[in-house]
This record gives structure tokens, C-alpha cells and sequence, in this order.
């Protein structure tokens, strides 16, 4: 992040792709498959009503998913949804 824009709050700022998967035809498609592997390695499980609906569960907290297209929207304590950020960073 640009020393400028580090005194900003990290949470204003969004995470951008590395690779361009737009103008391809499935690229929808690529990018929920993408996901769905890595996450379901993670240990999320995935809603057989809503298939772009993620959650994992513990005894003493929650975390959701949810996959719009190309956008993310997690839903989670504020230590959860870091967590998620590193994991997608990596």
C-alpha cells in the first residue's frame, strides 16, 4: 500500500485481481470453481439451496460467504473476515 494511503482505515480498501478473467465467456464459471475448490479445502461447507452461499462453523462463531458474480460478501466477526482476506491474498 502507497505510504500515502496508509494512515487511511485498511478496511476502505478492496482487493484486486492479478489476472484478467473478464470478456471470457466462462469466466463466471472459472471463478466460482476457483473458489468453491479453495474453500471447500478450508473447511467451509457449501449451501445446497444457494450454491454461492459459503459457511463454517465452530462452537463459538460463524462465518459466511456469499459469491455475487465477481464480488465477495463476507459476513463475520471483524478477526474472521481479516482471516478470510489473508486467505484469499494467498
Amino acid at each position: 500500500m502507497p505510504e500515502a494511503l496508509s494512515s487511511k482505515a485498511k478496511e476502505l480498501y478492496s482487493i484486486k485481481l492479478q489476472r484478467s478473467l473478464y470478456e471470457l465467456n466462462q469466466s463466471g464459471r472459472m471463478w466460482y470453481n476457483r473458489l468453491n475448490e479453495n474453500f471447500l479445502k478450508e473447511g467451509y461447507v457449501n449451501n445446497h439451496i444457494y450454491p454461492c452461499v459459503f459457511n463454517k462453523k465452530t462452537s463459538y462463531r460463524l462465518i459466511i460467504i456469499a459469491i455475487y458474480a465477481d464480488n465477495l460478501k463476507i459476513i463475520g466477526t471483524h478477526k474472521e473476515i481479516l482471516e478470510v482476506m489473508l486467505y484469499l491474498k494467498d
